[in-house]
């Protein structure tokens, strides 16, 4: 086989995209956000502190939507996961 061949075989035998539920992305938002907080402190400790208004309303606002997303995506598992288990009571009982 010729080298462009080889390319197709290996085009044709990769499996197919698997797809991101929302479930996973929310996860990883999550994730994300408690990172971002508990990284915060060492991040101030290496930067040191803001020079500018604008450089602290950005680090404010950035320590803010992190605590503030970390807590409505886990408050939105506990509903979620406490409406599964209603559901699977009223369907078993």
């Amino acid at each position: 086989m010729t080298a462009p061949e080889e390319e197709n075989v290996a085009v044709q035998e990769a499996p197919q995209d698997e797809e991101i539920t929302p479930e996973e992305i929310r996860g990883w938002l999550e994730f994300g956000c408690w990172t971002t907080l508990a990284l915060w402190p060492f991040l101030y400790w290496v930067n040191g502190p803001a020079v500018s208004d604008d450089q602290f309303v950005v680090r404010s606002a950035l320590i803010v939507i992190a605590f503030v997303g970390g807590i409505s995506l886990r408050a939105y598992k506990i509903m979620k996961n406490k409406a599964a288990k209603k559901d699977q009571e009223n369907v078993s009982g």
